[in-house]
């Protein structure tokens, strides 16, 4: 809006230069200046986050229109109305230009600086506009404040293609965080551990206040989704979405679609204002965590203060559900593996037969109770051992002492 404003300032500015014009055309000029550089201030004391104090320069703006006003029609003879003006039209640039230069010291990116630098030059060199016309290098002095005109263009543009830069370098640091986060967990073996963790680390990196992760259970009509981690959430709450049935319609539309869910306090789903209201949220994204083959549940982000969520914070809540999808596909893998290999185990140590796994030099390799309790050794200590060592001093211990490696596989005690 500010671009856009000093636009309008110097289509008008050139028009007055080459036509000429009357009081109107004056006053359309000082007024499109004064706002489009009081917008400059704005923009800075809300990227230097001090927005607090916007709501307190009302004052200031509007006695800026008034002198604009007097300056143009009523009494643009008078010196003091006209170095007022100038005051006016320099001030905003100044305090910009110190605010962002201050900024500046504390961020290693050149581009706040880069644009600080021509603002107070502007400020500086526009001070005693009023007294340009008088001076012989009117010229001059005019020439070089259109050159601080573009300088300050060009630098708001590598000023924002720089913020932009470097934002996304921060987000693509918090996915590589959040990537080695979960494959660490991952070995955890429990599901609800690892999307905690996750979870946890996604509501700080977002900057936001709530999170929640619900997985699919159940088939047909008992279908639902079932509460696995939540941060932020009060406990009542929780309850009450401990258990969201599948069939309620906004559950199907959010997982049915690919693109995230963006709501706001005024959505027209009801469910979800409830529940937005119910924890004073005033933005929630909801996206589908996706399986190889079917989805797997619901991820959702929530602020309680007022923000709307960019593009690149909504990319990277995708990409960080395709990671837990894959994730929690790992874990729940990993987790049948350990229950199978814990099944295996009773099974073998239950068997009432000494039985050994070898390798081809005939050292252990898996024992089950029975040969341990026969050598008298716990299992532990005849891994990587060998039969034939072990038994030494007493090869009849299983019935033969005419083998070499294996009683068994040499078919002297047995089949083995």
């Amino acid at each position: 809006a500010g671009w856009a404003l000093f636009t309008v300032y110097g289509l008008i500015a050139l028009y007055f230069h080459w036509r000429g014009g009357g009081k109107t055309v004056h006053l359309l000029a000082l007024e499109s200046c004064f706002a489009a550089f009081f917008l400059f201030l704005v923009s800075s004391l809300e990227y230097v986050g001090q927005s607090r104090w916007i709501a307190r320069l009302w004052p200031a703006a509007l006695a800026g229109v008034i002198f604009m006003a007097l300056r143009a029609v009523w009494l643009p003879e008078s010196l003091v109305v006209q170095w007022t003006v100038a005051v006016f039209q320099a001030l905003p640039l100044l305090v910009a230009g110190w605010l962002l230069w201050r900024q500046g010291a504390r961020e290693p990116a050149f581009g706040v600086r880069l644009l600080a630098a021509p603002l107070l030059l502007h400020a500086f060199h526009s001070v005693d506009n009023a007294l340009w016309a008088a001076q012989k290098l009117y010229l001059f002095r005019a020439a070089f404040d259109g050159l601080l005109d573009v300088t300050i263009g060009v630098a708001m543009a590598v000023l924002v293609l720089e913020s932009a830069h470097v934002r996304t370098e921060h987000l693509n640091e918090k996915l590589r965080r959040l990537t080695m986060l979960t494959t660490a967990a991952s070995h955890t073996c429990n599901v609800n551990e690892v999307l905690a963790q996750a979870l946890k680390h996604l509501v700080e990196s977002l900057q936001a206040t709530h999170g929640i992760v619900h997985l699919l259970e159940g088939q047909g009509e008992e279908a639902a989704l079932v509460l696995r981690a939540s941060v932020g959430f009060g406990e009542p709450v929780s309850r009450q979405r401990q258990r969201i049935p599948l069939r309620e319609a906004w559950v199907r539309r959010v997982l049915d679609q690919q693109s995230p869910f963006v709501s706001y306090a005024e959505t027209t789903e009801p469910d979800i204002r409830t529940w937005m209201q119910e924890e004073q949220l005033s933005t929630l994204v909801l996206v589908r965590l996706p399986g190889k083959d079917t989805t797997l549940g619901l991820l959702g982000i929530g602020s309680a203060t007022p923000r709307e969520f960019q593009e690149d914070e909504v990319g990277l809540l995708v990409n960080v559900a395709n990671l837990l999808g894959i994730t929690v596909q790992n874990v729940w893998l990993l987790e049948e593996v350990t229950r199978a290999q814990r099944h295996w185990m009773y099974t073998f140590d239950s068997i009432a037969d000494p039985i050994l796994v070898h390798d081809e030099e005939g050292r252990f390799l898996r024992v089950n109770r029975r040969v341990s309790d026969r050598l008298a050794l716990p299992p532990e200590q005849l891994i990587g051992r060998s039969l034939a060592s072990l038994l030494s001093h007493d090869r009849t211990l299983f019935g033969n002492s005419d083998w070499k490696t294996c009683p068994y596989c040499e078919g002297l005690c047995g089949s083995g």
